[in-house]
This record gives C-alpha cells, structure tokens and sequence, in this order.
C-alpha cells in the first residue's frame, strides 16, 4: 500500500471539488505539494530502501513494538486498528489514554501527528436504536477527550453489501460529512476502499470519491483491487 501525508501534520490539505482538472483531487501533483510518501513496513521493503531501490519518506508500521523497532532508521508513524462504531467502552475502543498503554507509548516514540480510526458500523454493534452518525460523533468526542488531542483522522471503509458486516451508513457519503464537520475529524481516503464501495452501491467510483469530505482530507491509501475466488478485494 502507497500513503501519502502532508509535510505538515495537523493542517489540511485544501482539494478543490469535482471540476477539478485531470480527475485530481488537487489538481496538482501532491508530492510538489509538500506530501511525504510512505509504505507498509516489511522486510523485503526495507531491504530495497536499504539498497537505494525503493525511496521513501517513511514507513507505516503496525502498533508492534517489535516492528517500530525494525523500522526505526528511518522516521516512521504508527497506523491503529480502532473503530468508531462500536458502542461507548465496548472492546476495541479505549476508555483513557491509560488504556492505550503501548499504543500511547509507540505513538509518542514515533511523533506520530494524529490519531487515525476507522468508520465502521457493524450491524450487531447497533442495537439500542442510536444513529451511526451519532455513535461515530460521540466516540470521536470521547477519543479526543481521552488523549487530550483534537487530532482524530477518520477513514472510510470497504461496504459488501447488506449480506456484509458493516451497515451501509458507514460508507455514506451524507453520514461521513456530517461527521467530519460535527466532530471535528479530518479525513484519511483510502482509495481502494472507496472503489470497491462504489461498486457495490452501483456508483462511479470518482463520483464517488468528490462526494467524501475530500477537503479534510490529511491522509490517502493507494492500493490496487483485484478479483480472487468471485471477491473483489484490495491490498492483494
């Protein structure tokens, strides 16, 4: 996976909408707009950067000690598994900074500039009937108050359709606007998320990207997508 991420942490980088020349979100080319361009860390990435084969600004790393570790000659930053649609002190969303332990600590070591989850709403995590917008909002509110940040970065996910896990409002376009601006979260798009979304709602998948909070966005996963065994899926 290709990501690319503002030189400056915690400001936005400004995408103009859909008119924007060349299906470009910027319309520019963002690495001479000040982007970092990083992969996910593994050995035999490393061992091509170490050869002068693969150039990069840094690495994305798992939240493993071990692999932070590994991949501490160069800067790197930590990308975290948490969801905000389970329901308030479920398991797989903190109560405190105290409760990310590791986490807390890889971050720190990393200067790692914001806190990244994922808009997830799966269907048995909804059952006392509140809104997926409002679980999403709330527990954004929650993560910021717990780690004393504002730096919360949201990224959308991949939809299969009502026989899959999610419901389908963590991938509409209505409910992740609503939540950036009430919230306050800026955006991570994940490309290969985003078309594999649009295929299943039936919707061109650039139409499909201008229509997500493109202007918050601070984060962008490039991957390709490929059918295997009847599936379309990505990170192949």
């Amino acid at each position: 996976m290709l990501t690319f991420l503002p030189l400056c942490g915690t400001g936005y980088t400004k995408c103009q909408g859909a008119d924007a020349p060349s299906r470009t979100l910027s319309g520019q080319n963002w690495l001479n707009q000040g982007m970092k361009f990083a992969i996910n860390f593994s050995h035999p990435a490393r061992t091509l950067v170490e050869q002068g084969e693969l150039p990069i600004d840094l690495w994305k790393c798992m939240p493993l000690p071990l692999v932070v570790a590994e991949a501490s000659h160069r800067p790197s930053y930590v990308h975290l598994p948490h969801d905000v649609g389970v329901p308030l002190l479920a398991p797989g969303l903190p109560r405190s900074e105290n409760d990310w332990g590791q986490e807390q600590l890889l971050i720190s070591a990393t200067e790692t500039p914001w806190i990244n989850v994922h808009l997830n709403a799966r269907r048995e995590w909804f059952t006392d009937g509140e809104s997926v917008e409002d679980r999403f909002v709330r527990n954004i509110e929650h993560l910021k108050h717990a780690w004393g940040t504002p730096n919360i970065c949201a990224e959308n996910v991949v939809y299969r359709g009502e026989a899959g896990a999610y419901r389908r409002e963590s991938v509409d376009p209505d409910v992740i606007r609503r939540t950036q601006d009430r919230s306050g979260a800026s955006f991570l798009l994940d490309t290969a998320h985003a078309r594999l979304s649009a295929r299943e709602l039936g919707i061109d998948p650039w139409t499909y990207i201008q229509s997500l909070p493109v202007d918050r966005l601070v984060e962008l996963h490039i991957t390709g997508t490929a059918e295997h065994e009847g599936i379309w899926k990505d990170s192949m």
